[in-house]
């Protein structure tokens, strides 16, 4: 069945056009009260996508829910069906939850490489940079100057030991 009969079945049209009747029929104060509950949902949703939180406590519940039914079942081999469902939602809630994670460390490193200078890096490092960010494609032209930054960084992270090394002499010789 295509996408198109299904949005233009009869079926569904009626009971749209019966909520909407449902919904005109109420006085303005329901109406009303039911718009600003369903806004005050939909932020509290973007709210707990936003902030990342309150993800590690719903799978925990879910797992502890899970954990309820299943210890109140006494023939789990009719159950296999509805245990493949739970199952199944607490892994794609668990991976959502990783994918969450993810982007959160992916906007903090982008907040922090916009601390850094434009003039520090020159614009073939930085462009590489910014393509790995915005998880674009690279070039091989890319990955050359992305490794050479890394060789580049490493070799100045260890002048930047000797550095601390006479920072330390010079501080303990005052």
């Amino acid at each position: 069945m295509s996408i198109d009969k299904w949005l233009l079945d009869d079926g569904v049209n009626i009971k749209k056009k019966h909520k909407d009747e449902k919904f005109n029929s109420l006085p303005i104060e329901e109406k009303e009260d039911l718009k600003k509950k369903q806004i005050r949902k939909l932020l509290k949703h973007e709210s707990i996508i936003e902030n990342g939180t309150g993800k590690t406590e719903d799978f925990f519940s879910q797992v502890i829910k899970f954990k309820e039914w299943l210890n109140n079942r006494n023939y789990l081999k009719g159950d296999l069906q509805k245990i493949e469902v739970w199952i199944k939602n607490l892994h794609e809630l668990l991976i959502f939850e990783r994918n969450l994670e993810q982007t959160n460390e992916i906007f903090e490193l982008k907040d922090t490489f916009k601390k850094i200078p434009p003039d520090f890096l020159d614009d073939k490092f930085r462009m590489p940079v910014l393509k790995k960010l915005d998880a674009r494609k690279l070039n091989n032209s890319d990955r050359y100057y992305l490794k050479k930054l890394k060789i580049l960084i490493e070799r100045k992270m260890k002048e930047a030991s000797y550095y601390e090394i006479l920072k330390r002499i010079l501080e303990g010789k005052e």
